[in-house]
């Protein structure tokens, strides 16, 4: 998938597909976090923890603006578009200079036991080789930063760069 054009369409946010550099790298067969970096995503195992918990403690750290949740039970590919997405998100929020990140899960995350928390889902459709796919992707925030999330879904979107 190295060599195609991938593109992703966030929520139909109006900016259409945006072509992304889709590289597959390989996951370990473990719990963990993808966190955005060059050359490549760095993964960090989870270990003892939850996924997620050892996501939203590495957003807090400064660790990352761009992260995604990989349970064991996502496949490396629902990990690998929740990345992406994230990338996104961070872009048309405008987070890559300032403070704050954005967290997503290729599956829906079994975070809900910790209060506070909340997921958004994020309908994206994915397009590889013209050929179409729908996919959901969850985000992972607190429930402080929903106000501002709905006040944002007013305003006109800028076009997400890649």
């Amino acid at each position: 998938m190295a060599d195609q054009v991938v593109t992703v369409e966030l929520d139909g946010n109006g900016s259409g597909p945006v072509a992304v550099d889709w590289q597959p790298h390989p996951l370990p067969v473990r719990a963990g976090v993808l966190v955005d970096g060059a050359p490549a995503p760095m993964f960090v195992a989870a270990r003892q923890f939850w996924p997620d918990s050892v996501a939203r403690s590495l957003a807090a750290q400064g660790a990352g603006r761009a992260l995604a949740v990989c349970p064991t039970v996502a496949s490396p590919v629902a990990s690998a578009l929740a990345l992406e997405v994230a990338r996104l998100l961070v872009d048309e929020r405008g987070l890559w200079d300032g403070p704050g990140a954005v967290i997503t899960c290729g599956i829906r995350p079994p975070c809900a036991r910790d209060a506070g928390v909340v997921i958004v889902p994020h309908p994206v459709i994915v397009t590889a080789d013209g050929i179409a796919r729908s996919w959901v992707v969850w985000e992972i925030t607190h429930r402080f930063r929903v106000p501002a999330f709905l006040a944002g879904l007013g305003q006109a979107r800028p076009g997400a760069a890649v």
